[in-house]
């Protein structure tokens, strides 16, 4: 982790929308395995290159429309996760 950056980061997304993000470090870490479906092998090594942020929790409905403004999910409730939606959206 360099210097300055903190474990645990909040943001406001979208005015009175937070979200939680951890720090995930540069590193070397095995990843796969020998037992499991066909794509989770081989075992293997997976370097990060450079630390990142990661969302502590799924998004839900009120992050994906304070920011996307719509909602792509048919579920109720503004504290559920969002699903149905891909890199494109």
């Amino acid at each position: 982790m360099g210097p300055g950056q903190d474990l645990l980061l909040k943001e406001e997304v979208y005015p009175g929308v937070e979200m939680e993000f951890v720090y995930i470090p540069s590193g070397r870490f095995m990843m796969g395995s020998e037992d499991g479906e066909r794509d989770e092998r081989p075992v293997h090594e997976v370097e990060i290159s450079r630390g990142f942020y990661l969302a502590r929790y799924p998004v839900t409905r009120a992050h994906w429309e304070g920011v996307m403004d719509n909602n792509p999910t048919s579920s109720e409730g503004a504290n559920r996760p969002v699903y149905s939606v891909s890199w494109q959206d």
